[in-house]
């Protein structure tokens, strides 16, 4: 069953971000996304685990955006992809069978070829 309350992660900051997925969770939400930009591989890895560190002790669903490595190592329960990145195919591959592929779309076009790769 898919959650109710799904908060995406927002911050100035890397730290905001994580501040802000606590806060979240002591607020109940059940699904968290992580979507950070402009940080590196690194720093989203070690933010991730904290991330899975705060989503474990809530018992909330963490997914990782557009980055499906990081979300198999930090055994998140998903990962979100855009049409723009991987397909989702290529995603499922390299995560574990129990870990869930979440996608945006915004063009039929793209739906589509979502559709196709399931």
């Amino acid at each position: 069953m898919i959650p109710k309350l799904h908060y995406i992660s927002q911050g100035n900051s890397p730290k905001e971000h994580i501040e802000n997925i606590q806060k979240a969770c002591s607020a109940g939400a059940e699904l968290v996304e992580l979507r950070l930009q402009n940080v590196s591989e690194k720093k989203y890895l070690k933010l991730a685990t904290e991330a899975r560190e705060i989503t474990s002790y809530f018992q909330t669903r963490l997914l990782i955006n557009n980055d499906y490595k990081i979300a198999k190592q930090v055994k998140a329960d998903g990962v979100h992809i855009s049409a723009a990145n991987v397909c989702p195919i290529s995603a499922r591959k390299h995560l574990y069978t129990w870990q869930i592929i979440g996608a945006s779309s915004n063009t039929l076009k793209n739906a589509r070829r979502f559709l196709k790769s399931k």
